[in-house]
């Protein structure tokens, strides 16, 4: 979608898509299924509740003339209390009936809902009771407005009237149970059409329902099918197409996308030609330079060494001079081998089964020697190895470049420390020294070709620039990691790791590129994008504070919080964020508690006072003494999370500093600044 398009939105345009006039079908055929069934169980529901008023009135009715018949009774033995009751019964049963017959309240029933008139169907039914109500009535009235007794005999009214609804109560009782079955009847007629009535509305909505499914299949597959080809694209299989076959824009979609991975896998044919043309240029270049400095250095050597005559003092040094530069040259030149062979996965290793425990010793001794002027000390902590199959000679020279720095950024009478120890399926080696320390955007391209040559300490000290990233390309061909953990001003440590099998398929490592510079010209294309002309100066100034992680979360938290940025803008700068820094491992740690405790598992982790090893592994042992984990579950548990830990480790991540000790926590260094700009509300104008 152009520009053009997202600010002017056109209802023809909507309408007329393919894909919207589907959805447009079947939420329409949806909305009017289902406002036909409110409507349908509306009136039910009404239907129900009136019939079942009228049910209720007509059973009153019957009740009231058993009470007019048992009071009328009490009145003619001389109960005068009994009068009131009877005119009251009287009066409530005449209204309640007029209701059922002609429609309108009967009091207490059904709220004093409003009731229908009787239908054509029972009028006849309710005239015939009707008729005997308006007698019965007339007696009950005369028995309780006239004299009970009179010269001590019963007044002959009140008698003839008594007996009169004595005869004719059971009538009456039969004539109100007539209406009331007549209800019910037509009540229970009316739930048989309800029944049929919403059973075919169910069948229709589960009909139109398994239409609806199969049209939104029709446009989930497709999407599927783009998903997945998109995600291959993205892991760099640009031999994914997509067959969609849906006549609207989804089809559309699937031929743009086509073309555009047939486009990438032509890039990247051609990418792939000139990375091979560059290796081989890389190391034929490498062999022709190397061929004549054998034979060059001999004879510089024999000079120096006059073999051809004696040569004066000053002859002499500057001969050394030329031998120097010219070993320094060689060394160059057998780097860029190394590196060649490493990106054209022709990197040799001669598998042996020993421990290296011993070569490793051997390796310490005899680095005691190197730059002797500078009396560093090598401390060894090297644990009996296992017998492993190994190529200890690349072991070596990937310690020797590691301790030979170590040496080189140690002060004059400092130490150097290196360890050897087995961790589960692995060898962790570590190189410990007392140097300079590196700023953490340092850190980040140590490993990167060349890069030591651009700062001034690795130019004073000496040095191609290659050493670490060929340390790399022989730790990562085994499978192994490599990375360190530095603070500026308090040293260095390295660790690299070999597991215990080895890899004899070597695969091709990439050494030549940064992808930190590709990743930095990322961040500032979005700040372009995003932030306009102030783009490029927000971005330099957060180059300047260091391009960490918590630098550039706290800058668009600030920006965002100033509605400078909309959330859209937000995410694609933290998906730019976490692509360079990596997740936050916190996230990774609350779904391993909701794995293992179930939905106690984030209470759990929300009593925790920080996600550090330290406060996890202590939660899991008190886990583990209150019985919520076995022992084995204890155990799995601790494992995970370490290994949590050190992955984020194993990418360059470093410990947060608390309080002067550092704790590893979400596996990045949290720096605690504040945010690097502080924005005036005028910028959200």
């Amino acid at each position: 979608m152009d520009l053009d398009s997202k600010k002017h939105f056109s209802l023809k345009k909507w309408v007329t898509n393919k894909i919207n006039r589907k959805f447009i079908f079947i939420f329409s055929i949806i909305f009017l299924i289902t406002l036909s069934n409110v409507i349908l169980v509306y009136n039910l529901q009404s239907s129900q509740k009136s019939d079942g008023a009228l049910i209720d009135a007509a059973g009153r009715n019957r009740m009231l003339s058993q009470r007019i018949g048992y009071y009328s009774e009490m009145v003619a033995k001389g109960h005068e209390e009994d009068r009131a009751p009877l005119l009251s019964f009287i009066e409530l049963h005449h209204t309640s009936f007029y209701a059922l017959k002609d429609g309108g309240i009967a009091p207490g029933i059904a709220d004093n809902k409003i009731l229908p008139p009787a239908i054509p169907s029972i009028m006849p039914t309710v005239l015939k009771a009707e008729e005997l109500w308006l007698e019965y009535k007339e007696k009950a009235d005369i028995i309780a407005n006239e004299v009970t007794f009179i010269n001590g005999t019963l007044n002959p009214k009140i008698k003839s009237s008594l007996d009169f609804l004595e005869d004719n109560s059971p009538e009456m009782l039969r004539r109100n149970n007539e209406i009331a079955a007549a209800y019910v009847k037509i009540n229970e007629g009316k739930q048989v059409v309800g029944n049929i009535t919403s059973l075919i509305m169910f069948v229709i909505t589960v009909i139109i329902l398994l239409f609806g499914f199969v049209v939104s299949k029709s446009i989930s597959k497709p999407i599927q099918h783009l998903y997945l080809a998109t995600k291959k694209i993205g892991q760099g299989d640009y031999t994914s197409r997509v067959d969609v076959k849906t006549g609207d824009e989804l089809e559309e979609l699937g031929l743009a996308l086509n073309k555009t991975t047939e486009a990438l896998a032509q890039v990247e044919k051609e990418r792939k030609q000139i990375d091979s043309a560059k290796t081989r240029f890389i190391s034929i270049t490498s062999h022709e330079l190397r061929s004549p400095m054998t034979p060059m250095k001999a004879q510089l050597q024999m000079l120096e060494g006059e073999y051809f005559g004696k040569i004066s003092k000053k002859q002499k040094e500057a001969v050394q001079t030329v031998i120097r530069n010219a070993n320094r040259l060689d060394k160059i030149i057998v780097d860029f081998l190394e590196v060649s062979r490493i990106e054209a996965a022709r990197l040799k290793f001669i598998f042996k089964k020993v421990s290296l425990t011993q070569s490793v010793n051997q390796l310490l001794k005899f680095m005691e020697g190197f730059m002797p002027e500078k009396k560093v000390k090598i401390i060894g902590h090297i644990d009996n190895l296992p017998i492993i199959e190994v190529d200890p000679d690349r072991v070596d020279q990937v310690l020797r470049n590691l301790i030979n720095n170590a040496i080189k950024f140690s002060p004059d009478n400092g130490q150097v420390v290196v360890t050897a120890k087995k961790k589960e399926n692995y060898i962790q080696f570590s190189v410990t020294d007392q140097g300079v320390g590196l700023k953490l955007e340092d850190q980040r391209r140590i490993f990167e070709p060349f890069y030591q040559a651009e700062q001034t300490i690795y130019r004073k000290k000496g040095g191609t620039g290659l050493g670490l990233a060929i340390c790399r390309g022989i730790v990562e061909a085994q499978n192994g990691k490599l990375w360190l953990e530095s603070e500026v001003g308090k040293g260095s440590t390295f660790y690299f790791t070999l597991p215990l099998i080895p890899v004899k398929e070597i695969k091709a490592i990439k050494l030549l590129f940064s992808s930190q510079e590709n990743v930095e010209l990322e961040f500032k294309k979005l700040f372009l994008e995003i932030l306009g002309p102030m783009g490029e100066k927000e971005f330099n100034i957060l180059k300047r504070l260091g391009l960490s992680k918590d630098t550039i979360l706290s800058y668009v938290k600030e920006i965002q919080g100033h509605g400078i940025i909309n959330n859209n803008q937000t995410q694609n700068l933290i998906l730019v964020v976490e692509k360079f820094f990596g997740k936050d491992v916190s996230a990774e740690i609350r779904n391993l508690y909701l794995k293992v405790l179930g939905p106690m598992g984030e209470k759990q982790l929300n009593k925790l006072p920080g996600i550090t090893t330290k406060d996890i592994l202590g939660d899991i042992n008190i886990l583990e003494r209150n019985h919520i984990l076995t022992v084995k579950e204890a155990s799995d548990f601790r494992d995970n999370v370490l290994a949590l830990f050190e992955k984020r480790s194993s990418n360059n991540r470093l410990d947060k500093k608390v309080a002067g000790k550092e704790i590893i926590e979400a596996g990045f260094v949290k720096n605690n600044i504040d945010h690097p700009r502080k924005l005036k509300k005028s910028k959200t104008k």
